[in-house]
C-alpha cells in the first residue's frame, strides 16, 4: 500500500509520522535540506534510531537502504522523472512511503 506523506512547500524541515504495517508500528521522522548544488537530501530516523544521513533525494530511489520499516520511503513525480523540487512538494512531487517497496540485501 502506498501512503503520501504531506510536506511543507520549504526547502529545510523536518517531518515526523507514524507507519503501522505487519512488522509494528514505527515513528518516522524525516530531515530534509537543500543542498547548494546537489539538490535535497535527508536524514532519516525509526523509533529515533538514525537509519541513514544526508541521502540524496532522487527520484522513485529509494531512501532507506534496509528493510527495518517494512517497506520503503521514496519521492515521486507525477508527472515524470525529474528529482524532487520543494516548491512543488504535494502538488507534483510526492514523498510516500511504500509497504510493498523492500530492498535487496
Amino acid at each position: 500500500m502506498k501512503y503520501k506523506v504531506n510536506l511543507l512547500q520549504i526547502p529545510n524541515q523536518e517531518v515526523s509520522f507514524n507507519i503501522e504495517n505487519d512488522k509494528g508500528f514505527f515513528a518516522v521522522d524525516v530531515n530534509l535540506r537543500k543542498m547548494p548544488t546537489a539538490g535535497l537530501v535527508a536524514d532519516v530516523f525509526i523509533d529515533g534510531v538514525p537509519q541513514i544521513y544526508g541521502r540524496r533525494c532522487v527520484d522513485r530511489m529509494p531512501l532507506l537502504l534496509n528493510n527495518n520499516l517494512g517497506g520503503n520511503l521514496y519521492f515521486e513525480d507525477q508527472f515524470g522523472t525529474i528529482d524532487p523540487d520543494y516548491h512543488q512538494f504535494n502538488e507534483r512531487f510526492l514523498l510516500v512511503y511504500d509497504s510493498a517497496y523492500e530492498v535487496s540485501v
